[in-house]
């Protein structure tokens, strides 16, 4: 039969701290002095009380003996309150700094949530502004693209008469028409300034300005550090 090794310091050590019940909690703690300072203060209680029926006797011999019995017996209810009252007041002063843990912690969650949103919101803020910024070149760029096409298209109208007339003075000198036949030139592209208030308003623009964007505080990312675009809120 093996023999039994005996167990090892460091196994004892970890049965013994194993073995060892929990200390009570303040709550526990306070009954119990609550339990305790009963005693005390029915024993000073009664006290008083007899102390007050042997001055109504005119028992001061017995007044004398009650009065130091019950020095004594309020010493050790005072003593017994004031542990009572000094549980009271830790339970409330953990439970306040408890509560002030609470709000710290959450106040700071809160905060790392706004970093988190307002980087997110500012990303989106810088995207959402080279799209603007995208935008209103494409349209300016169209625009001008418009106005060259209609400026070539009135262009082409002009041309369109002088070769109509030029047309019509080589069919004089060949005989095919009489001399002094007038020639129209074609007005499609220039009609319709008549009907296109759009258009007309169109030809009045000076073309696209140079759009030199305003010096302004740029506003950077919490986390980031290195995103740098202009801020209208800044």
């Amino acid at each position: 039969m093996a023999a039994v090794r005996p167990l090892g310091a460091k196994a004892r050590t970890a049965d013994s701290l194993a073995a060892v019940p929990p200390p009570p909690s303040l709550a526990e703690r306070l009954a119990k002095a609550q339990r305790a300072a009963e005693g005390p203060a029915r024993r000073a209680g009664e006290l008083d009380a007899a102390l007050k029926d042997a001055l109504a006797r005119e028992d001061f011999a017995a007044a004398q003996i009650l009065k130091d019995e019950l020095a004594e017996a309020r010493q050790e209810a005072a003593i017994a309150s004031a542990a009572v009252t000094g549980l009271e007041a830790a339970i409330a002063e953990i439970g306040r700094q408890q509560a002030e843990d609470s709000r710290a912690i959450q106040e700071q969650q809160h905060k790392a949530e706004a970093r988190i949103r307002c980087d997110a919101a500012r990303r989106r803020e810088m995207e959402a502004d080279e799209e603007l910024e995208a935008a209103i070149a494409a349209v300016l760029t169209g625009l001008e693209a418009v106005r060259r096409t209609y400026r070539r298209a009135l262009e082409l109208e002009h041309e369109v008469g002088r070769a109509r007339a030029e047309v019509s003075r080589a069919r004089e000198i060949l005989g095919e028409i009489p001399p002094g036949i007038r020639t129209v030139s074609p007005n499609k592209a220039s009609v319709m300034q008549d009907d296109q208030a759009v258009l007309r308003e169109l030809m009045k623009w000076a073309g696209p300005p140079h759009r030199t964007p305003p010096p302004v505080v740029a506003a950077r990312p919490f986390s980031s550090g290195g995103l740098v675009q202009p801020s209208p809120w800044r």
